[in-house]
């Protein structure tokens, strides 16, 4: 009886036992196959997820016929991406042959957090349309150059903050036909903007609002040459702090209105050229902002401001100014200067400074130091409606005055008193050629063994009767063509100092004179030649 007890006690416990077991199993099964199922799926996920863990760009390319073969990416790029073209699936290629002529989309899922996206695009004609709004950027720190050269893309929108941008230099350059740029990005870090929308010259409007400048450094030719830009809308109460560079940054946007020159703190900048270049739709400019005391440039400054009639520089220090060649040139509407006394002490070159600036009736910069210039070359040029002109006291320095009045038709008188001693004169070719209303010109005292060039110096002066050159003691003139041709009224004139001895260019000196003329000069420093061109002259020695 206790064998049989013991038998079946065994056998209900080996029961038990198994039971225990199974239900054991069955939990455990029913843990781990969920969980198993769930790993394998995370696993999946996160395999997708991270080896597209730098977001994607989604682009439109046209081509033109079938079975053309695209670059999609510069040639040199090697950033690691996997490409969904037309909604198949590419390994990364910087190139593709599409079947059929048309539009395509493009997208470059990245498999890392992307750093730069510098020249990416560069060179890509058949990209027409981008969007970066699905991209991880919080690692970005330069765009340069990344659409330059897309001549035929259109749209672009950057809706994402990029908190790391340093640097969009060049980022759209020579974009031609770029129309609408939605630029919402962070620009807070970013230092360089220089040549950023050059050449897109399809933009007519430009919402820079989100734009933070203030730290930026290098602003140079930023908008050059964006023809129909009528347009650029900055953000409120921003400026530019950190300002180093600015030339050119407007220069050729010929259908822009208006300028908020607020934004811009210039006092680390050191030169203003070409700034507004060619601005040529801009009927004011605010100036009052500008703090110019470290400019050592302003060249060609506001060049071919053809609607501008009037600017106040009042505020303006210039005492470290070097150049300001061109600095009016083209201002053919420019009525009104506001020139105030300025310290022009370091000041070397006028070339051109009015060149062309037909409207300007009168002009006094007797309260300047033109001392240290070395070049006034055609300075006045073409100024056909200057009639009072008061020049500095002393230009001493002086080595080029040619062409400097040409054309200053209605020019009555000018004191030449600014060109006492001014040793070093080289050349005075075409000087006064064409001031048709002088009658009078009286050099002061100059001596110079420099001054080798004086070819029309005079010509086409048709109403002056008086020209004394008795001052001008010039040892080495070899240039001396049509020096008086046209002076039709002249009387009297005076080259006795003058030496055209060694004068190898000697044609036509006295062209279109026709009636007598007292003529003093010296024939022992005077060319045999110029002496033959003068006939029935009075002559005294």
């Amino acid at each position: 009886m206790d064998e049989t007890f013991y038998a079946q006690d065994l056998e209900n416990m080996i029961i038990k036992d198994k039971e225990y077991f199974r239900k054991k199993k069955k939990i455990f099964l029913s843990i781990f196959i969920p969980l198993l199922f769930f790993i394998v799926i995370l696993s999946i996920i996160l395999y997708f997820t991270l080896r597209h863990i730098g977001g994607k760009i989604i682009c439109k390319y046209e081509t033109t016929k079938d079975n053309e073969n695209v670059h999609l990416i510069s040639k040199t790029n090697d950033i690691n991406f996997r490409l969904i073209i037309d909604d198949s699936s590419y390994s990364g290629n910087n190139y593709h042959s599409f079947e059929k002529a048309g539009i395509h989309t493009v997208i470059f899922h990245f498999k890392n957090k992307l750093e730069s996206l510098d020249g990416f695009f560069e060179g890509i004609t058949n990209l027409i349309e981008i969007d970066f709004s699905e991209l991880e950027t919080e690692n970005i720190r330069s765009l340069i150059s990344t659409f330059s050269y897309c001549k035929n893309l259109k749209k672009v929108n950057i809706d994402k903050q990029i908190p790391n941008l340093e640097d969009i230099s060049y980022m759209f350059f020579g974009c031609e036909s770029l129309i609408t740029p939605y630029l919402n990005f962070d620009t807070s870090k970013v230092k360089r903007m220089d040549y950023m929308f050059y050449n897109c010259h399809e933009i007519i409007y430009l919402d820079l609002s989100n734009f933070n400048l203030e730290n930026l450094h290098n602003g140079r030719n930023m908008f050059t040459s964006c023809f129909k830009l009528k347009e650029i809308k900055f953000k409120d109460n921003i400026k530019t702090n950190n300002l180093e560079e600015m030339t050119g940054i407007f220069s050729h946007c010929e259908s822009l209105d208006h300028i908020n020159t607020k934004i811009f703190n210039i006092k680390n900048v050191k030169n203003l050229n070409y700034i507004f270049e060619n601005c040529n739709s801009l009927k004011e400019i605010d100036l009052s902002h500008f703090e110019t005391q470290n400019i050592e440039e302003a060249v060609g400054t506001f060049k071919n401001c053809k609607n501008l009639e009037s600017l106040d520089v009042s505020n303006f220090d210039i005492s470290k100014i070097k150049k300001i060649t061109q600095i009016f040139y083209g201002c053919t509407n420019l009525k009104t200067l506001n020139i105030p006394p300025m310290n022009t002490n370091e000041l070397f070159y006028t070339k051109e400074a009015f060149y062309d600036c037909q409207s300007l009736t009168s002009l006094d910069l007797s309260f300047l130091n033109f001392g240290s210039v070395i070049s006034a070359k055609k300075m006045f040029y073409n100024c056909i409606n200057l009639e009072n002109l008061i020049m500095p006291n002393k230009m001493t320095s002086l080595v080029r005055t040619d062409n400097m009045f040409e054309n200053c038709y209605k020019l009555n008188s000018i004191n030449l008193g600014f060109l006492e001693n001014t040793s070093d004169l080289v050349v005075a070719e075409g000087m006064f050629k064409n001031c048709e209303k002088l009658t009078e010109i009286l050099f002061p005292n100059i001596d110079t063994n420099n001054l080798d060039n004086t070819n029309e110096m005079f010509s086409g002066c048709l109403n002056i009767k008086s020209i004394n050159l008795e001052g001008l003691k010039a040892r080495n003139i070899t240039s001396i063509s049509k020096m008086f041709s046209n002076c039709k009224n002249l009387e009297y004139l005076n080259i006795f100092n003058a030496c055209t001895k060694n004068a190898d260019k000697i044609d036509s000196i006295f062209e279109g004179i026709e009636k007598n003329i007292n003529i003093v000069l010296n024939t022992t420093i005077t060319s045999n030649e110029l002496i033959k061109q003068i006939p029935n002259i009075t002559s005294e020695s």
